[in-house]
C-alpha cells in the first residue's frame, strides 16, 4: 500500500510537471519556425502528429517507472535534507547529461552526432526546469505528514 501511495504521488508530479513544462517551452524557448528547420524537422514528429498529442496521456505510465525506480532509494532520500537534489541528481546523470544513447544535449550527442551544439541546448531549459520542479515537489509532498 505504501508503494501504490509513492506510485502516485510520482505519477501525479511527473504529469503534471512534463504538461507545464512542455507547454512553457512551447511558448517561450521555441519560435514559430523552429519545427520546419531541417535539424528539429528530420528529429521530431510535427506537433500535429497524433503521437505527439497522444504523448501526455502516456506520461503515467513513465511516472510509474521512475517510482519503481526511486522506491529502494526512497528513504534514504526522503530523510536527507537536500533529498531533492540527490533526486535531481540523478535525472542529470544519468537522464540528461550521461545517456547511454544519443538523447540530444548529451555528452553521447554532443559526441557522435552531427547535430549542432546550439539545436541540442535549445530543450535544456525544459529539461532542467521540469526535473528540478519534479524533484522538488516530489520531496516535499512525500516528506508531509499523511493525514489518516
Amino acid at each position: 500500500m505504501r508503494f501504490i501511495r509513492f506510485a502516485i504521488k510520482i505519477m501525479v508530479v511527473h504529469t503534471a510537471t512534463y504538461i507545464a513544462a512542455g507547454i512553457l517551452a512551447l511558448h517561450f524557448l521555441y519560435s514559430k519556425g523552429f519545427w520546419d528547420q531541417a535539424v528539429a524537422s528530420g528529429y521530431m514528429r510535427p506537433l500535429t502528429s497524433k503521437w505527439v498529442m497522444f504523448g501526455p496521456l502516456l506520461q503515467p505510465i513513465r511516472g510509474f517507472t521512475y517510482a519503481l525506480a526511486l522506491w529502494p532509494f526512497r528513504e534514504f532520500i526522503l530523510s536527507r535534507k537536500y533529498g531533492w537534489f540527490s533526486i535531481w541528481s540523478l535525472f542529470l546523470v544519468f537522464g540528461i547529461f550521461g545517456t547511454p544513447g544519443p538523447a540530444p544535449g548529451s555528452m553521447e550527442s554532443l559526441i557522435y552526432t552531427q547535430t549542432p551544439f546550439w539545436a541540442q541546448m535549445r530543450g535544456m531549459p525544459e529539461l532542467l526546469l521540469q526535473t528540478l520542479v519534479f524533484s522538488v515537489l516530489v520531496f516535499y509532498w512525500d516528506r508531509r505528514k499523511e493525514v489518516s
